[in-house]
């Protein structure tokens, strides 16, 4: 029998953890970088998206059509980041393209295949591989830079860390969901995992809002 207690643990704390980078960005934010703030709002959207999915849990309600909503902001937000990072790399018309085919794909997702109230597993999966791709981008500049700054004052190699922590995890998670009877039987371990993992990249994104980069 999984361990239940241990689940709710975690889950509860993975829920509330990101009061923690709030807090710190609100401390700090006049010294906050553009994607430091881009990541504050990112890390208000995780915070506002999980205590209002955890109020409809606790009601009993289908917290799904939430999750519809925030992959696609999440994703937004994201691409933002690295718009900022790479744009000595990639277009900024590139971001755009990459953002309305991800907004028609998740769309039509709702319509034809998971609608709002069956959990959108086919557009996280696409948006980790997306995110994860955008990290292996970054890592690709780093070594492309004559100079390589500290990566403990660098906001963008600790963001750029816990999302390749968190979506390559989850990733897996996410594609083991649509397999019903797995979930079933092992729900509270795979849902443990990646209360885990999450709560392990709100550490790197609070780290990430904390410092202040040698260089701007």
């Amino acid at each position: 029998m999984e361990d239940y207690s241990l689940f709710w643990y975690l889950a509860h704390i993975s829920t509330f953890i990101s009061i923690v980078p709030i807090v710190v960005g609100l401390f700090i934010f006049k010294r906050l970088t553009p994607i430091q703030r881009v990541l504050f709002t990112l890390v208000l959207l995780v915070f506002t998206t999980e205590v209002t999915a955890y109020v409809f849990w606790q009601k009993e309600l289908n917290n799904n059509p939430i999750y519809h909503v925030y992959a696609i902001i999440e994703f937004f937000l994201i691409l933002q980041i690295f718009k900022i990072e790479l744009t000595n790399l990639l277009f900024h018309k590139t971001f755009n393209i990459v953002f309305v085919l991800f907004l028609m794909f998740g769309v039509v997702n709702a319509v034809l295949w998971q609608n709002v109230f069956i959990f959108n597993s086919n557009v996280t999966t696409v948006l980790s591989l997306l995110v994860i791709v955008l990290v292996l981008i970054y890592y690709y500049s780093l070594l492309q830079k004559a100079k390589l700054e500290p990566l403990d004052k660098m906001p963008i190699f600790w963001i750029s860390s816990g999302m390749m922590l968190y979506f390559s995890t989850n990733l897996i998670l996410f594609f083991i969901s649509k397999n019903e009877i797995f979930i079933n039987k092992n729900g509270y371990t795979i849902w443990s995992i990646h209360s885990v993992v999450n709560i392990l990249s709100i550490c790197f994104y609070t780290y990430a809002l904390w410092i202040k980069p040698k260089t701007e």
